[in-house]
């Protein structure tokens, strides 16, 4: 992604899971202070900032999810670049991996929807891949996976997950 993004206008019709309907709605359970330890819980500014992304990247909630899916989320906030969420559902046989990129930056304001496609890998193979050691990753997987805050220790490798997109 450069300074010369255009907006993509998308209304991806696919994506079958309820996105909130008020932009403060917390994506993650909160802490009650800075002295708890619940598992699985952000204190309220790291749940604020982000579930302000997740919602501008028209993310669902995750926490409670009580279907048939499994279901995993990757989050990248790069500080200066755009927010990026990578979707990886599966149900029975068929797998969909949902890639969305807000304008704006990870570490200020997510702005608008600038890339939204859905790619349903049935029937294809898939590899694994090195995840880039440079960023904030939350995996939440819909059986409680515990959420990850991960952040690097050297500047390796920034643009791997956009060539996932």
């Amino acid at each position: 992604m450069t300074g010369t993004d255009k907006t993509i206008q998308v209304d991806n019709k696919v994506d079958t899971l309820p996105l909130p309907l008020v932009s403060t709605a917390f994506y993650f359970y909160a802490k009650s202070n800075w002295e708890d330890t619940t598992i699985n819980a952000l204190d309220t500014f790291v749940n604020t900032w982000y579930s302000k992304m997740l919602f501008a990247l028209k993310e669902p909630i995750l926490k409670n999810y009580q279907g048939d899916k499994e279901i995993y989320r990757f989050t990248w906030l790069r500080t200066f670049h755009h927010p990026v969420s990578i979707r990886l559902e599966k149900q029975g046989d068929i797998i969909k991996i949902f890639s969305k990129v807000c304008n704006g930056a990870g570490g200020y304001e997510p702005k608008q929807l600038i890339f939204d496609t859905t790619i349903n890998v049935y029937g294809k193979h898939i590899y694994p891949g090195l995840i880039a050691p440079n960023c904030i990753i939350g995996l939440q997987e819909a059986e409680a996976v515990r959420a990850t805050n991960d952040y690097a220790v050297d500047s390796t490798n920034t643009n791997f997950f956009l060539s996932l997109l």
